[in-house]
């Protein structure tokens, strides 16, 4: 009796898991960060005003060319089907400049 009980209850379980409403995996708003996101917007901007570029990111434009250049290597992200464009080499530096020089979370 207790294991047709038992047998019961997984099947119960199971039918609820397999047949529940599933939400989506990635919020449009992450999305769509390629197109509206705060690097997306900023940065080719930030590169033609020097100065600009130097008080957002405490640092030279030279400087964080120089900085991506010999760490991009370790940075690079693969493709996957989960995450279908990786950040890019350049806006993880920026984003880690950006926070060690105002101290930002995000």
């Amino acid at each position: 009796m207790d294991l047709l009980l038992a047998e019961n209850s997984s099947l119960k379980i199971w039918y609820f898991l397999k047949n529940r409403k599933r939400s989506c995996s990635v919020h449009g708003i992450n999305k769509s960060r390629h197109v509206h996101g705060e690097f997306h917007h900023l940065y080719e901007e930030l590169r033609q005003h020097p100065e600009k570029f130097k008080s957002y990111f405490r640092m030279s434009i030279v400087t964080f060319d120089y900085i991506v250049k010999k760490i991009q290597h370790k940075l690079v992200k693969s493709w996957t089907n989960f995450n279908c464009n990786p950040i890019s080499p350049t806006e993880r530096v920026a984003l880690t400049l950006r926070f060690f020089g105002n101290g930002i979370i995000f």
